[in-house]
């Protein structure tokens, strides 16, 4: 049945590509290639596990996935087709704002690390070093009760802001060919400090977000100056998908490695393994959740997977009691274990079958009214960060839903986003005077 998956996985994205003119930046097409590679994963790791998916896995995932792309078709006509010029920010980052920037990171990168210090030593393990104590703090946050402050997770959530907003300016002065290599450098060097920091989460949704979101970014300026212009260019932009999903595949990789020591000593593919593992168990957890649902506990209130974000929110205010955790249920596969079901899972298991027809459609048309209100009418600063900060959860809907149950993450980056963008416009418009004569910092 899983290669009857890969064969629906190849149609829908050929009829996408046929169908939207080959335009690869479109969300759809990122949204299904991940599928497909996720599915490829499956049939791969299938023996190991000792079961075949059912059927009824593979109708719901294409039937899904389907829907997905008929939400994304019926925004494409949303919006009337506008040759519009390019119009540049005009906002330039100046050196105060680039040191402020770096003084935050030191804060952030000091505070932080000390709480995962105190995490790491509940262990009552030696931490070793930084990537021992991330595993360890890593380790104790999703096995005992303890957590990050709410200040940690807010300097992480700046901090990710910061990235998207640093690297949406890298792609500006890149593509308009304006600035100087300096200039360039320095926007780029904050872009990478921040990946780095985002491994202080503990985990790899932070980084690989921020690596999705850069992705986006990059993709929709070369779009946007290239291939949507020229449809020759479509074939330079495939590959250029390919390169950055080897990039994405290859730090999933590396991370899981050697700084949350996540490969099996006993794998036959090593570090491959991991990551086949990582792709493909998210389908097989699905299934086994679909042919065994009498063995999951009743929800305690409803939606509380997909919703996990607004009962946390309502707790905060002291509206509700319920105390839900964002881990599912762990199953075992024939020596493996996993606990991620993909985003089907979050859909049935809160609101039934019926819902994954609604919700995919929204959320298609989501991404697809998004997409194309920058491709079409106006492709603004603001509009296109905020499309970026958007893309984690299109490319790992095959692991988990985290457009709605990181709700008040995304609300909170985006705050964050627009705060950092006009902080960034202000200081561009500072200028000290020294003799007579204005100087700009």
């Amino acid at each position: 049945m899983v290669f009857l998956l890969i064969l629906g996985g190849l149609f829908l994205l050929f009829l996408t590509v046929r169908m939207m003119g080959k335009d690869y930046a479109n969300p759809v097409f990122i949204y299904l290639a991940v599928w497909l590679i996720a599915s490829i994963s499956t049939a791969f790791y299938s023996s190991r596990w000792g079961e075949e998916i059912s059927l009824i896995t593979v109708i719901i995932i294409l039937i899904g996935n389907a829907v997905f792309l008929m939400g994304v078709l019926l925004s494409s006509n949303l919006f009337a087709e506008r040759k519009l010029e390019i119009k540049l920010s005009q906002i330039k980052v100046s050196n105060l704002c680039v040191l402020l920037v770096l003084l935050f990171f030191a804060f952030a990168i000091r505070f932080v690390y000390s709480e995962l210090v105190y995490l790491a030593a509940q262990s009552k393990q030696l931490p070793g070093g930084v990537f021992r104590t991330i595993e360890l703090a890593r380790h104790m946050t999703t096995n005992y009760d303890f957590s990050l402050s709410r200040l940690s997770l807010n300097l992480l959530r700046i901090n990710f802001s910061l990235g998207i907003v640093f690297f949406y300016f890298f792609c500006e002065s890149l593509f308009s060919g304006q600035d100087s290599i300096f200039y360039k450098g320095k926007l780029l060097l904050i872009s990478m400090i921040s990946l780095g920091i985002s491994l202080l989460s503990t985990g790899r949704t932070e980084l690989l977000g921020l690596i999705s979101g850069y992705a986006i970014l990059y993709i929709l300026f070369f779009s946007k100056y290239y291939s949507w212009k020229d449809r020759r260019y479509g074939k330079k932009l495939f590959r250029m998908l390919l390169t950055i999903g080897l990039v994405f595949l290859g730090l999933f990789m590396v991370i899981g490695t050697f700084v949350l020591n996540r490969v099996d000593s006993q794998a036959e593919l090593g570090i491959l393994d991991n990551l086949i593992k990582y792709m493909g168990s998210p389908i097989q957890a699905l299934d086994y959740y679909l042919k065994n649902p009498s063995l999951y506990d009743n929800n305690q209130v409803f939606g509380e997977n997909t919703l996990i974000a607004v009962y946390g929110t309502l707790k905060s205010l002291g509206l509700s009691s319920y105390d839900l955790t964002p881990f599912l249920p762990v199953i075992h596969f024939n020596g493996d274990k996993t606990n991620v079901y993909t985003i089907y899972y979050y859909f049935i298991k809160d609101f039934g079958y019926f819902s994954v027809l609604i919700l995919q459609l929204v959320y298609g048309f989501f991404y697809g009214s998004f997409y194309y209100s920058i491709k079409k009418r106006y492709f603004t600063p603001l509009k296109v960060i905020v499309f970026a900060l958007f893309a984690y959860p299109l490319v790992i809907s095959f692991f988990q839903e985290t457009l709605l149950s990181l709700l008040t993450t995304h609300i909170n980056r985006i705050v964050y986003a627009f705060a950092i963008y006009i902080a960034i416009d202000l200081f561009s418009r500072v200028r000290f005077t020294t003799r007579g004569r204005k100087v700009s910092v």
